[in-house]
């Protein structure tokens, strides 16, 4: 018996991670309706853990039940973006600081080759003529694995949740606006701050980042929603 429960948290929790991931990278998109059954079958499971995975995402706010209708991917607001780009900026400069404060040579040295790919990928979806054709997913993947990376090598486990659970507004952003805006400060600026070991100094950098995509970001979405819920292909995403 306790074999099967040990199972069965297992399966769950391969459900719940599985699903966030996909939601996190745009895999599943802003108001993709989310069939149990076919979720189950696509991830080779029964639909018991898919319905927790679910109700976990549901309280964390990535996904919305419509009563008599069904669960979807949640979509946002213009301010909703901007204040979810106010709670990242917080976040991310705590981590900066912790990153200057604790990395290892070996840490700086492999964020850094990260950080130079990440600003490569960046500046092929700001660019016209790549845009169209560019992978979202290959983007989205560097920065989960970059942003992430870094709160979990520094010990934030807390806030790298809670950060992948706002990368959702990241792929919200890139569904809508192509080609993107350009970076203010590079991945690469902020690495190189962190390496020097100075807080401040990696804080502000990360500050600026952060900073400077809300700034370009939300005019544009504002511009063309208002304060209303953010559309895709004339229905609420």
């Amino acid at each position: 018996m306790q074999a099967v429960s040990e199972k069965c948290v297992t399966r769950n929790e391969q459900a719940y991670l599985t699903m966030r991931r996909m939601i996190a990278t745009g895999q599943m998109v802003p108001g993709k309706w989310l069939k149990k059954l076919d979720l189950a079958e696509e991830m080779n499971m029964s639909p018991t853990p898919v319905v927790e995975a679910l109700r976990r995402l549901q309280h964390e706010g990535l996904v919305e039940v419509e009563a008599r209708v069904g669960v979807r991917v949640r979509s946002f607001t213009v301010e909703e973006v901007r204040e979810l780009y106010i709670m990242r900026e917080m976040l991310e400069c705590a981590v900066a600081r912790e990153c200057a404060l604790k990395f290892e040579p070996y840490q700086v040295m492999r964020f850094h080759q990260l950080a130079v790919q990440l600003d490569e990928l960046n500046q092929r979806w700001s660019d016209p003529d790549l845009a169209e054709t560019f992978s979202q997913d290959a983007l989205s993947e560097e920065e989960v694995t970059f942003h992430l990376g870094l709160a979990h090598e520094a010990g934030l486990a807390l806030i790298a949740k809670e950060l992948e659970r706002l990368a959702v507004l990241k792929t919200t952003c890139r569904l809508i606006l192509l080609p993107g805006p350009t970076m203010s400060v590079s991945h690469e600026t902020i690495m190189d701050a962190i390496a020097a070991g100075d807080p401040e100094e990696a804080e502000q950098a990360m500050r600026h980042h952060v900073q400077g995509i809300r700034e370009k970001v939300v005019p544009l979405l504002r511009e063309r929603f208002g304060d209303g819920p953010i559309l895709w292909n004339d229905q609420q995403l």
